[in-house]
């Protein structure tokens, strides 16, 4: 079973990312313009490597986003965020295994 990383936004420079691996978090960020990226801490060396992400913003179908992965082999979400317009926004991440076990979502809201 794949747990909730915590999620943060990333616009430039890290804005803040609570939490450790497992524990949900809600972040606000805003940036004028910059890298826009939806980011997650690294999984646990020790524990279960997703798969893949499902990621819902805005009311929007999910879409699914393959993990970043570290030089020691932990993987993170790294969601391009750059095609969403300026403004307020709400995005729905849940982590997946290979067989589709989703853990449950952890939900970020952010200003662009």
């Amino acid at each position: 079973m794949i747990c909730r990383a915590a999620v943060c936004v990333l616009v430039g420079l890290l804005a803040g990312c609570g939490g450790g691996a497992g524990s949900p978090t809600s972040q606000t960020a805003s940036a004028a313009s910059a890298a826009r990226f939806l980011v997650s801490d690294p999984y646990p060396i020790a524990a279960e490597q997703p798969n893949h992400f499902d990621v819902a913003c805005d009311g929007s179908a999910a879409v699914t986003s393959a993990p970043a992965v570290n030089p020691d082999g932990t993987s993170f979400l790294h969601y391009d965020l750059s095609p969403m317009l300026p403004g307020s926004h709400n995005c729905s991440i849940a982590a997946a295994d290979a067989s589709n076990n989703q853990s449950a979502p952890t939900s970020v809201t952010f200003t662009l």
